[in-house]
């Protein structure tokens, strides 16, 4: 598999061994991969001649998958595009347009994200009135497709109750409700798909608020203690703490911007909802690393919270004192903070 075309990442890439003898990507582990874009990453922040097209090629986890993707540690995936899915999807909806009882359907999951991914499912969901749905054989409620797909994609057509998609407005796992996001509207008999679907993606306006003081706190705790762990030295538990940390920190990208947060396709979800790509890129750099630099990261997080409009982190005390001593601290502490 060639490389970009640009000379400059032409002798990057052969200077971190990312190219064989013959000029092609090498088959490189998981793990190989990983330290290669990482030091793909440092070395390319340090070339200010490298096109923006070149860098975001080797700085995103998502768009290297495909320079890889001739690795032999799996079998190849085949990316698809954003139009390629939906279209598959709509062949797989059309023939329940017509059908007694049938509300809509939508592509859900990140099938609906836009632009080319490698391993995505392709799943579509058709809602029906809860009296239409009762009247479904098992076998007739789900069927998965296994040819005219992509290579490893599987396809799944889902019948589902309106009444179903309505509770799914309350759940509380927030990466589930973060795939509602992508949904994608296949056909729709009246507007109450589109009002349950938006529903279950909608993140409260309290509760971003709440939240986003639980993950300051538990980014401001657990990037202590880890600091901390490392003095002693007890390295598990400092990574433990560093993992932690950095997670309080990916939830408070999400939600500062006003969504569920999600670890799914993180970074792409994350350039998705507007996040600034030197935030990612540090973010990422910081998972990485044995030892990320929390000062640096804290800087970032303040300024996200401060675009936002957002004061609570500029008093420590009026947040201290909200952590230990105010009711509704306590019920979203309970919900929100890590259980570590």
């Amino acid at each position: 598999m060639t490389i970009p075309s640009s000379d400059e990442v032409k002798r990057l890439c052969v200077d971190l061994g990312f190219v064989d003898a013959t000029g092609q990507l090498k088959r490189l582990d998981p793990v190989q991969r990983m330290i290669l874009l990482v030091e793909a990453e440092r070395a390319l922040s340090a070339k200010s001649s490298v096109d923006r097209s070149d860098r975001d090629t080797f700085t995103s986890f998502d768009n290297l998958t495909r320079y890889f993707a001739d690795s032999e540690v799996a079998p190849k995936p085949t990316p698809t595009s954003f139009e390629e899915r939906m279209a598959r999807a709509a062949v797989l909806a059309e023939p329940y347009r017509d059908r007694p009882g049938v509300i809509g359907a939508y592509l859900g999951g990140s099938g609906g994200m836009a632009g080319w991914l490698p391993l995505t499912d392709i799943d579509v969901f058709v809602v029906l009135e809860d009296a239409a749905f009762e009247k479904l054989s098992p076998a007739e409620r789900q069927i998965r497709f296994t040819s005219e797909i992509p290579t490893n994609t599987d396809a799944d057509l889902n019948l589902l109750p309106l009444s179903g998609q309505i509770a799914l407005t309350r759940s509380g796992t927030d990466s589930f409700r973060s795939a509602f996001r992508h949904a994608r509207i296949l056909f729709g008999a009246d507007d109450r798909l589109a009002t349950v679907l938006s529903e279950i993606a909608t993140l409260p306006p309290r509760e971003i608020d709440l939240r986003l003081r639980v993950y300051f706190l538990e980014y401001a705790k657990s990037s202590w203690k880890a600091m901390k762990a490392m003095l002693e030295p007890d390295r598990v538990t400092a990574r433990l703490q560093q993992l932690t940390a950095l997670d309080a920190m990916r939830s408070i990208l999400f939600v500062a911007l006003g969504h569920f947060p999600t670890r799914r396709h993180c970074a792409a979800n994350l350039r998705d909802v507007g996040v600034p790509e030197r935030i990612i890129r540090a973010w990422e750099t910081a998972v990485l690393s044995e030892l990320p630099r929390f000062d640096e990261l804290f800087v970032l997080i303040k300024e996200v919270l401060s675009t936002r409009g957002e004061t609570f982190h500029l008093d420590s005390k009026a947040l201290f004192d909200w952590a230990h001593y105010d009711p509704e601290a306590a019920e979203a502490l309970y919900r929100w903070a890590s259980a570590s």
